[in-house]
């Protein structure tokens, strides 16, 4: 998978434990791996004001009251409510 990860191209290829994986058509769009990293095929959007689900296959995670503070859509693109941070020491 052509991924991104700490802002950075990179050649991720799933291993065996991890954490999330999101496909689409065979194809990895998201992973986490045990160590915590991100890998996405698309592209990191963050503090967005409104995130809205378009599609079914969209991942979508909701706050209590209810609304999608962070969504991965089907092409791999990661939307967030608020900012990544991200540890330098992986």
């Amino acid at each position: 998978m052509n991924s991104y990860k700490n802002g950075q191209n990179s050649n991720y290829k799933k291993q065996p434990g991890d954490l999330i994986v999101i496909k689409r058509n065979g194809k990895e769009m998201f992973s986490v791996p045990q160590n915590g990293s991100i890998y996405l095929s698309g592209t990191l959007f963050e503090n967005q004001n409104a995130i809205i689900q378009k599609s079914i296959n969209d991942f979508s995670i909701k706050n209590e009251n209810n609304e999608i503070v962070a969504l991965v859509n089907e092409t791999g693109y990661l939307f967030l409510k608020g900012v990544l941070i991200q540890n330098e020491n992986p």
